[in-house]
C-alpha cells in the first residue's frame, strides 16, 4: 500500500545532478596553445555518455536512506530502460484545462477520469492502448486534481541488443506544443509496451496477425508493444494541502497507431493513425514507465507533392507511415 502524503506547491531544490542535459565532451585540463592541434583535439575528441541506468541506482538508494524524498525521481528504470526527465519541469502547476487547450487535447479529462479508476482498481495494470471507456454517462466527471506538472522532453537510455552490460547514448524525445520553429508542435512516436510478458527488444513486437477478408489485409493485433505518439508528459499535483490519493508517477498521453501489413515493396509495416467514427485520434493515458524506444517513422507520400509538409509539419499532415521493425 502507497502512503498518502501532504504536498504544498513549493519550489523544489534538486537533488539529482542535472549538469548532464547535454552529453558532455572529455578534454584534457591542460588546453593547446596552437589552433590547429586544438581543433584536431577538438575533432577527435570522446563524447561521454551519461549512464542513467547507474545513475538511477544511485537515487533508489539515496531514496530509500532519506524519508522526505519529494515525489518520485526523475531518473528510473523500467525493464531494460533507463528513463530520466529534468529535475525542474517545462511547466509547474499548469491548469488541466490549459493543457488541453496547449495541446490540442479535448478528451483529457475523460482520459485522466478513466486511467484514474482503472488504476485504482490493480496497482500492478500494465495500462492498454486504445482500449475502450466505460460509459461516463451516469457517473460525474471528478478529478482530485486539477493541475499538473509538464515536461517538453524526456531521455530514454537502452543498453546493447548484444551487451547488456553497455549503455548506449540516451536518446531525446520531444513532446512540445506549436511554436514558431515547431507550428504544429513537436512528438515523437514511441514503442509502449502493453504486456508484461513481453520485454523490448527481446521479444519484439509480439503482434498477432489477424486476417480482415472483406478487404484483403492483414493487420497485426499487438499483444507485447504498439507504436504510439507521445502528446504530452505530466505529474498531476494535488491540491494545495491535499492529500495523494492515487499513485504519484508520470504518465503520458499518447495517440495510437494501427500496425498494418508489411509493405511489399519496402519490407516495412505500414502503420496508421487510429482515428475514431468522427475522425478524432483514439488517445489514451499510459504510465511514462510502459514507454520502451523512440521509434523512426517514415511518411508514405503519395502521386502529387504536399506543399505544407516541411520537417516541422510531416507528422501532423500525413497519416500513413513506414516503420521499419529492427527485431
Amino acid at each position: 500500500m502507497l502512503k498518502s502524503h501532504v504536498v504544498d506547491h513549493i519550489v523544489e531544490t534538486s537533488p539529482e545532478d542535472e549538469g548532464d542535459e547535454e552529453e558532455g565532451t572529455a578534454h584534457d585540463d591542460d588546453e593547446p596553445t596552437d589552433p590547429r592541434t586544438a581543433l584536431l583535439e577538438e575533432l577527435n575528441s570522446m563524447r561521454l555518455t551519461t549512464n542513467y541506468f547507474n545513475k538511477a541506482r544511485e537515487i533508489a538508494t539515496a531514496s530509500h536512506q532519506a524519508s522526505a524524498y519529494p515525489g518520485p525521481p526523475r531518473t528510473f528504470t523500467a525493464g531494460n530502460i533507463a528513463i530520466h526527465l529534468n529535475y525542474n519541469p517545462t511547466r509547474t502547476g499548469m491548469k488541466l484545462d490549459d493543457i488541453a487547450d496547449t495541446f490540442n487535447i479535448p478528451g483529457l479529462h475523460h482520459a485522466l477520469s478513466d486511467f484514474l479508476q482503472r488504476d485504482a482498481r490493480n496497482r500492478n495494470l500494465i495500462h492498454g492502448v486504445g482500449v475502450p471507456r466505460r460509459s461516463l454517462i451516469d457517473r460525474p466527471l471528478t478529478l482530485p486534481f486539477d493541475r499538473a506538472q509538464v515536461w517538453h522532453t524526456v531521455r530514454l537510455q537502452q543498453v546493447s541488443y548484444h551487451d547488456s552490460s553497455a549503455a548506449l547514448p540516451a536518446q531525446t524525445l520531444h513532446t512540445s506544443p506549436s511554436s514558431p520553429e515547431w507550428l504544429k508542435g513537436r512528438r515523437d512516436a514511441v514503442l509502449v509496451n502493453i504486456d508484461g510478458q513481453y520485454e523490448w527488444p527481446q521479444s519484439g513486437l509480439k503482434g498477432k496477425p489477424l486476417s480482415i477478408h472483406q478487404v484483403g489485409l492483414c493487420v497485426l493485433a499487438p499483444s507485447g508493444h504498439t507504436v504510439c505518439e507521445l502528446q504530452v508528459i505530466m505529474r498531476p499535483m494535488p491540491r494545495r494541502g491535499s492529500r495523494i490519493g492515487w499513485r504519484d508517477q508520470y504518465i503520458c498521453y499518447v495517440h495510437n497507431m494501427k500496425i498494418g501489413a508489411v509493405d511489399p515493396v519496402t519490407e516495412m509495416h505500414v502503420l496508421k493513425c487510429a482515428r475514431h467514427a468522427n475522425g478524432t485520434p483514439v488517445g489514451d493515458i499510459v504510465p511514462l514507465r510502459q514507454v520502451r524506444s523512440f521509434i523512426n517513422l517514415i511518411p508514405q507520400f503519395g502521386a502529387v507533392a504536399d506543399a505544407r509538409l516541411t520537417k516541422a509539419t510531416l507528422s501532423h499532415y500525413s497519416s500513413i507511415f513506414f516503420f521499419e521493425q529492427v527485431f
